[in-house]
């Protein structure tokens, strides 16, 4: 498949997902969600925790408010008496929630096989759901039990089967995607199971001249 056709179908599978809207949280407090955002490494969050195996991704703490999301300062962690395993609790579940909501969008190949997934999202939160344990049991009839993920950006993973997958054909279309995305994460590739997540690699970029 080339790189522009790869490109054109995701664009136009990402954007009829999205329905070109973005959700806005209540401004009751109580009802604000709190959850985990992938980051790059290059981006600054006071309150965060590492990606296994990962050196440019990471996970910072965030809440929604009235005109979207916030990360956590030093200073609003602090006024919330936020402690970290009550919001590892809140953003777990969160995860769960969409990950057991998500609807794939399934990209044939010439053949008629499922080469790989898009699944994009609403919420700020969206690309957190690979971070729960129910993300893998959504694809054991078609991708398998073992995932390849990559999270470009916070509203999009593009997802792989591990076993016999062709990500590696993907790669330059995916750097592509990546370098027109306004706020990108990373290109690098996630392992997902139902025993959890790690960083496995990176897809790797062409020098520029």
């Amino acid at each position: 498949m080339a790189t522009s056709h790869f490109f054109s179908i995701c664009a136009a599978v990402v954007l009829a997902m999205l329905g070109m809207t973005v959700s806005i949280a209540s401004a009751d407090e109580h009802d604000r969600q709190i959850g985990l955002l992938f980051e790059g490494a290059f981006e600054k969050a006071d309150i965060e925790t590492k990606v296994e195996g990962a050196k440019k991704t990471k996970l910072a703490a965030a809440y929604t408010w009235r005109y979207g999301v916030r990360l956590f300062t030093d200073q609003s962690w602090q006024e919330s008496g936020m402690q970290w395993e009550a919001f590892a609790a809140r953003a777990g579940a969160t995860a769960d929630e969409l990950a057991k909501s998500i609807e794939p969008k399934y990209i044939r190949d010439h053949r008629g096989v499922i080469a790989y997934a898009i699944v994009a999202g609403e919420s700020p939160f969206h690309t957190s759901a690979i971070t729960s344990p129910h993300f893998v049991g959504q694809f054991g009839e078609t991708l398998g039990d073992r995932l390849h993920v990559v999270v470009i950006d916070r509203q999009v993973l593009y997802v792989f089967p591990a076993s016999g997958g062709n990500l590696t054909d993907f790669g330059p279309a995916l750097v592509g995607i990546y370098e027109k995305t306004p706020l990108p994460v990373s290109l690098e590739v996630f392992e997902v199971t139902a025993s959890g997540y790690r960083v496995i690699g990176e897809i790797e970029r062409a020098p520029r001249e």
